[in-house]
């Protein structure tokens, strides 16, 4: 469109016509009743005057949605244009300012917690087909490996992204002569999840694994980092320094994340791990840590908690309430609440939603509903803050499965269960999830 003959004709009829898809106008060079406008945010719209609504129409918008106006979320914050509320921390990070976060003005975005550099500390959370700013640097590899060492080596890598040359990663690159290696040197912004092909698609369309503390996705020091969406649970091992040395017969796939268990003869395909209750924290879903007490299945988190669902392919996180399951757009772990997203049209009972949806026999209780639009989402979506009752002590079979919980043992609970009840001179702090003295 000639924006020249607009700034300098501000009003003239328009007349025009669509593409047989009927979501772009083709514009004639008469531009009576048309007007071009920029808002603060540097989002510029195109309207045009309706006669029948007696009002201005508009006919297209660049960005065309929150999430496509640069760094939508500030550094470290992840935009998704499918959720109401639009933006979340990446895992490791904490927002830098949390009464504006939570009023939802996102743009101070995020803070990094300050474990970041622990070597031995350090994991990879591999977050499929994400839009993101531009790396650092890249450079050619051997194999996934040594690219994760050399973002592992600097203290100010936060990110990797690795394509071989017979399985790209990296859509729209034609570059296949050797293994590519990018690294982020600076904080990550202008992110977006769930890229998805139906969008514009363009070279900074990644695979990426963002470096993230392992006490920040609940792991300890001895676990071996997860592969792809396979947390490998102590004591399994996948490389000599850690887990348990005599239970290293695993093998991860880092390109692709594929994990595989080595027999006598033959290399097998693990589907799935189901870990004992002694490690406590669900896997992340996407860039959704779920941190304990919630649940995603049986064997994770707290049983009375398991009000959770993943889909692993996507990283959508859902939560499913008395008669429908709803999409979850953040979580806020040391405020003990979470956002799910509700749509009138789905849900007559949207508008009055409250507790009498929620299974009272759970622990979750509705705060507060939202009733202003985010992000790209219809004004039929609303939010709905849900908080999570503190936990009781966690559950076991034997002493042993209380292990994380320092000054505690497993005995009987007046619930039926057995729990890891403190000792003499200790009280379960269930705020901090621990036993502290008093």
């Amino acid at each position: 469109m000639p924006i020249a003959n607009l700034l300098s004709n501000f009003s003239t009829k328009a007349n025009y016509t669509y593409f047989k898809n009927e979501t772009k106008p083709v514009l004639s060079q008469n531009y009576d009743y048309a007007r071009l406008v920029m808002d603060y945010s540097g989002q510029l719209q195109y309207l045009i005057w309706d006669k029948k609504r007696d009002d201005w129409s508009l006919a297209w918008e660049v960005p065309e949605d929150k999430c496509s106006i640069y760094n939508a979320c500030g550094k470290l914050g992840s935009c998704n244009i499918d959720n109401w509320w639009m933006c979340k921390c990446l895992p490791g990070s904490k927002p830098t300012y949390p009464e504006r976060w939570y009023s939802r003005n996102f743009t101070d975005g995020c803070t990094r917690n300050p474990t970041f550099c622990d070597k031995s500390g350090t994991t990879f959370l591999s977050l499929n087909i994400i839009k993101v700013s531009n790396p650092s640097t890249d450079f050619s590899v051997k194999d996934e490996e040594e690219c994760r060492k050399e973002c592992v080596a600097q203290c100010q890598c936060q990110a990797y992204s690795y394509q071989a040359n017979e399985n790209s990663t990296l859509r729209g690159d034609t570059s296949t002569n050797t293994n590519r290696c990018w690294i982020w040197n600076n904080d990550l912004s202008d992110i977006q999840e769930e890229y998805t092909t139906d969008r514009n698609i363009s070279n900074r369309d990644r695979n990426i694994s963002i470096r993230v503390a392992k006490s920040d996705i609940g792991s300890t020091v001895r676990n071996c980092e997860p592969c792809g969406t396979n947390v490998i649970p102590y004591p399994l091992s996948t490389r000599p320094n850690c887990g348990d040395p005599m239970y290293f017969s695993f093998y991860c796939n880092y390109s692709t994340g594929q994990l595989s268990f080595k027999a006598l003869t033959h290399t097998y395909r693990v589907n799935v791990i189901f870990p004992r209750s002694t490690v406590r924290n669900c896997e992340p879903c996407g860039t959704n840590v779920i941190p304990y007490p919630l649940s995603t299945r049986p064997n994770c988190g707290d049983p009375m908690y398991f009000s959770f669902y993943c889909n692993y392919s996507t990283g959508q996180l859902s939560f499913k309430a008395l008669t429908h399951t709803y999409r979850v757009n953040v979580i806020f772990p040391s405020e003990q609440k979470f956002v799910i997203q509700v749509n009138f049209t789905d849900n007559s009972h949207a508008r009055n939603f409250g507790d009498q949806w929620l299974n009272h026999s759970l622990p979750f209780r509705v705060n507060s509903s939202y009733h202003d639009g985010s992000g790209n989402v219809s004004s039929e979506v609303t939010g709905v803050e849900i908080s999570w009752e503190p936990p009781l002590e966690p559950t076991c079979d034997s002493p042993a499965d209380c292990k994380d919980w320092p000054h505690s043992t497993c005995n009987a609970a007046t619930d039926g269960k057995m729990r890891c009840h403190c000792t003499t001179n200790f009280r379960w702090d269930a705020s901090n999830l621990t036993c502290t003295t008093g």
